[in-house]
């Protein structure tokens, strides 16, 4: 680590970041690589070409307290809800999920939300009973 803080980045090891702060830290050459969903990620930073690689597909469910009623998608706007940033992976998905149903994802957010910078803060504010609800992307075996 002493070695790593005396020659300074690119670093390895990995980095707390959602897919917007990944792409800067790419620009300001502070990471060598940098995760990211399919979808909004640029083609380029400054210019230099990004080359992509599909490891993964998802599919979003929800995480919500077992003293709950079984979890239904339309009665989502009724609850509080810990979600991440407009820039994490799974708000798209989830963002997505909600259009589907006809839910307003910006609405939602707005006036259920709070945002959360991981998913272990997403999980603790539901654990916590500061949030109802959150969506999740499970491991698929």
């Amino acid at each position: 680590m002493r070695i790593a803080a005396k020659h300074g980045p690119p670093f390895m090891g990995q980095v707390l970041a959602d897919m917007g702060i990944g792409a800067k830290l790419l620009q300001q050459g502070a990471v060598l690589a940098s995760g990211a969903r399919a979808s909004g990620f640029p083609n380029h930073i400054v210019k230099e070409r990004i080359a992509r690689l599909h490891l993964v597909q998802r599919e979003i469910g929800f995480i919500y307290p077992t003293s709950e009623h079984p979890f239904v998608i339309e009665n989502i706007v009724n609850k509080r809800i810990a979600s991440r940033p407009s820039t994490a992976g799974v708000r798209a998905h989830f963002d997505k999920a909600l259009k589907s149903f006809g839910i307003d994802a910006y609405e939602l957010h707005c006036n259920n939300a709070t945002i959360h910078e991981s998913h272990l803060e997403v999980v603790l504010a539901v654990v916590s009973g500061k949030s109802q609800i959150l969506p999740y992307l499970p491991n698929k075996e």
